[in-house]
C-alpha cells in the first residue's frame, strides 16, 4: 500500500513539476504567414464631365431699351444690339465712380457690361455707367 501511494504521490509530483515547466516556459510564438495581397474589387469611376467655366466677358455701347419688369437692358455695339438681364446680384456703379441702381441706367447713356453667359442668355454682373 506504501508503494502504492508512493507512485501516486510520484506521479502527482511530476505532472505539477511538467505543468509549472510549461509556466515558466515563454509561449512559443506561431511562425508568421504573410497576409495574404488584397485585390480591390471596385473599379475606377469614370471621371465625371468638366462644367464649362462660366468666363466673364465685356461689352459697352450706348443704352437703347430697359425693361424694368423683365429685368432687361438692351445695348447698341458696334456688331449690333445685345440684350442683357440683371439680378439681385448685379452691381450698378455711377459715372462718378459711386454704387448705384438698375433704375440710375437711363437710356442714351454708354455703359460698359461685366456679364456672364447661362444658356442662350447674357446676365449682367456689373454696369459701370461712363461720362
Amino acid at each position: 500500500m506504501r508503494t502504492t501511494a508512493s507512485i501516486l504521490a510520484l506521479a502527482l509530483l511530476s505532472t505539477g513539476a511538467v505543468f509549472a515547466a510549461d509556466a515558466a516556459a515563454p509561449a512559443a510564438k506561431p511562425a508568421a504567414t504573410p497576409a495574404p495581397a488584397k485585390t480591390s474589387t471596385m473599379t475606377a469611376a469614370a471621371p465625371a464631365a468638366a462644367k464649362p467655366a462660366h468666363t466673364m466677358e465685356t461689352a459697352s455701347g450706348e443704352v437703347t431699351a430697359i425693361d424694368a419688369a423683365k429685368k432687361t437692358l438692351t445695348i447698341k455695339e458696334a456688331s449690333g444690339d445685345a440684350t442683357f438681364s440683371w439680378t439681385t446680384a448685379t452691381h450698378v456703379m455711377t459715372a462718378d465712380g459711386k454704387a448705384g441702381h438698375e433704375a440710375d441706367i437711363k437710356v442714351g447713356e454708354h455703359v460698359s457690361i461685366s456679364y456672364g453667359k447661362h444658356g442662350a442668355s447674357m446676365v449682367a454682373k456689373s454696369v459701370k455707367i461712363s461720362k
